[in-house]
């Protein structure tokens, strides 16, 4: 593919990734609302339940290391297509499963699905756009935050309507569309350059030399530490509002789901601004990440609040938890580049996104209190029918 062709090229990258990241990789923030579903249709446990939901959810992370290989040793279309495969076979197999516990297998597919299509998408992007990563990847993260805003809703109505074997072969279809996407992605020249080197063996040496060089850098592990420590609280979050807003807000299951779209909304805008300011030389990308990992944390401690102030104020802080940590995700990948630099990129950002792992699998379980100790919370978990 020559440099122009390349260049008109950059444009069909951009909606491949902003269309797989809607579709696959953003159904994961559904899976608040997916616990509330799985907790009425099974009966189950909620502190067993919730850690199926933090297993799968923390899957998404820590499978990206496997992305970042599968990568290095392919291309990102090649994980992109293999991400909507996985999601399928999930989400099909989750709707035929009667033992709940099974359900710990069948949603294995679809954590690993999701990090396949989210790690190969974003790094194509960085691949394609090297000197415009920042304000390419908030742009497309911004627009891709209208499935943050979708898929809750969408799992809930879906739920409501089919039932969830019925919302988890349909959630199967949608994701399945990633794989399309995958195939639009043309290796840029990136990756072709490293595709001629002498076969899989010297990519697995070059692999490996790359994962050593990654782990020993003092700056890209003081990086991963800060990961750490946002994504045990955010990802908290993540999991467990829904739940929250319709023990504390009094929300029925549909409106928890409207709250936790909300933080679309504000992630939407928040990633926009991010990468058009981190775009700015003067500003930068470190400052910006502290600065809003600043504010988040002081928002943090006194927005709680409106979570007892009734739909208005569950909604509000939903959209607050949006606007405060949209950018800093959305800055993710170009620290990394700037870090440790182009070549090495998709091994950091799996190790990245495996930090962000562990901070999920510990957040939800050990921060989250159980918020259905009662058979009462447990009925307001019941869909309100007319």
């Amino acid at each position: 593919m020559g440099t122009q062709e390349e260049l008109r090229w950059k444009w069909v990258i951009m909606a491949s990734s902003v269309t797989t990241i809607i579709v696959t990789t953003y159904g994961f923030y559904s899976i608040g609302v997916m616990k509330v579903a799985v907790l009425r249709h099974y009966g189950s446990d909620d502190i067993i339940t919730t850690w199926l939901m933090t297993y799968t959810y923390s899957l998404f992370m820590l499978a990206a290391p496997l992305a970042s290989v599968v990568i290095n040793m392919v291309n990102c279309r090649a994980c992109v297509v293999l991400s909507g495969i996985l999601c399928l076979a999930g989400f099909t197999i989750s709707a035929f499963i009667t033992n709940f516990y099974l359900l710990f297998f069948s949603l294995t597919f679809v954590g690993v699905g999701y990090a396949l299509g989210y790690i190969g998408s974003v790094m194509i992007l960085a691949y394609y756009f090297p000197d415009r990563t920042s304000l390419v990847t908030g742009a497309c993260l911004a627009g891709a935050g209208l499935g943050m805003f979708l898929h809750p809703i969408l799992f809930a109505f879906l739920d409501e309507v089919y039932g969830l074997p019925g919302a988890f072969l349909l959630c199967g279809a949608v994701a399945f569309h990633g794989t399309v996407c995958g195939c639009l992605m043309r290796p840029p020249s990136f990756e072709r350059k490293r595709a001629q080197k002498s076969g899989v063996r010297h990519v697995l040496c070059a692999d490996w030399r790359d994962w050593l060089a990654v782990l020993t850098d003092r700056a890209f592990l003081s990086f991963l530490l800060s990961v750490f420590f946002f994504a045990t609280a955010y990802d908290t979050l993540i999991i467990l509002l829904p739940t929250y807003t319709i023990r504390l807000s009094g929300l029925s299951a549909i409106e928890a789901s409207f709250a936790a779209s909300m933080s679309g909304v504000g992630t939407v805008v928040s990633r926009l601004l991010g990468g058009v300011l981190a775009h700015d030389r003067r500003v930068g990308n470190l400052l910006l990440y502290c600065g809003f990992l600043g504010v988040e944390a002081f928002a943090a401690l006194v927005a709680p609040p409106l979570l007892t102030s009734g739909q208005a104020g569950a909604y509000t802080y939903c959209l607050l938890v949006g606007l405060y940590t949209g950018a800093p995700i959305s800055l993710f990948s170009p620290l990394t580049v700037n870090v440790i630099g182009l070549e090495k990129s998709a091994t950091g950002l799996g190790l990245n996104f495996f930090a962000q792992g562990v901070g999920a699998l510990i957040g939800a379980p050990v921060i989250g209190e159980n918020p259905l100790k009662s058979d009462q919370n447990r009925a307001s978990l019941e869909p309100k029918r007319l």
